[in-house]
């Protein structure tokens, strides 16, 4: 059985769960039934069951709101270890349908996948089932990712920054290359973003209602070594209809 999950621009999640075998209209119906179970105990999201040419698929529908409670206490009790936080909701969803995974062979099929999967994002070597969470091909972005891949990944990675915005307490460090980070702070700051270098100090990106500030800091150093301010008049597109000289 494999498992596809993907992370909606809104916080959405969507895990996909392939069943091993095709349900008839009565095995549907019982599976229905015993999944609603675990939802009117308490189970977050929704679901609902689709049918291929050749098998049953569950898909699964969580807010990213529904499952920040358990998300912030992992991250702070550090269980997660990987980077990603999906694996706490994971978790959180194979327990939800645990309560009545007896009830139906299918329901423990899915807890058995889910829980699997979650060992699978704890353990960063275990890369294979994490490839196939994220529908990202083994093979380089030229011979395998296709576009539909990248923008699950945009998606993806959108996604974590926002859940990282509201759970983090001091700025964190994410780095985008050898050399290069980028910090990210809580979501009550404001929208500033601080690009370093290494041993060359930083420069902060600062947005506001005003215009532009950038303010380029050296290595170690407390001060700005440089700062530019660029009013919004000059950054907005000029006004239609309104004609501008070009001076040689």
């Amino acid at each position: 059985m494999s498992v596809e999950q993907q992370i909606i621009r809104n916080g959405q999640y969507t895990i996909r769960v392939p069943l091993k075998a095709s349900l008839d209209a009565n095995q549907v119906e019982s599976l229905v039934n015993a999944l609603q179970r675990s939802y009117d105990d308490g189970a977050s999201g929704l679901f609902e069951v689709g049918q291929t040419e050749d098998r049953t698929v569950v898909l699964f529908y969580r807010e990213m709101s529904d499952d920040l409670e358990v998300i912030q206490m992992n991250i702070g009790m550090r269980v997660i270890t990987s980077s990603d936080p999906t694996e706490a909701v994971v978790e959180q969803l194979a327990l939800e349908l645990a309560l009545h995974q007896d009830e139906h062979p299918c329901v423990e099929e899915i807890v058995a996948t889910l829980r699997e999967l979650g060992a699978a994002l704890l353990d960063a070597a275990d890369h294979a089932m994490v490839r196939e969470f994220m529908r990202v091909d083994q093979a380089s972005p030229a011979e395998g990712v296709v576009e539909s891949d990248v923008a699950v990944l945009v998606a993806r990675i959108e996604a974590d920054i926002a859940l990282l915005r509201k759970v983090c307490v001091d700025p964190m460090s994410i780095k985008i290359s050898e050399n290069i980070d980028i910090e990210v702070r809580h979501e009550e700051d404001d929208d500033r973003v601080l690009v370093g270098r290494t041993g060359w100090g930083h420069t902060v990106v600062n947005y506001t209602k005003e215009g532009l500030v950038l303010d380029v800091f050296g290595h170690e150093e407390l001060a700005p070594v440089h700062t530019a301010s660029i009013y919004a008049d000059d950054l907005e597109p000029p006004e239609e209809g309104v004609e501008f000289q070009r001076y040689l």
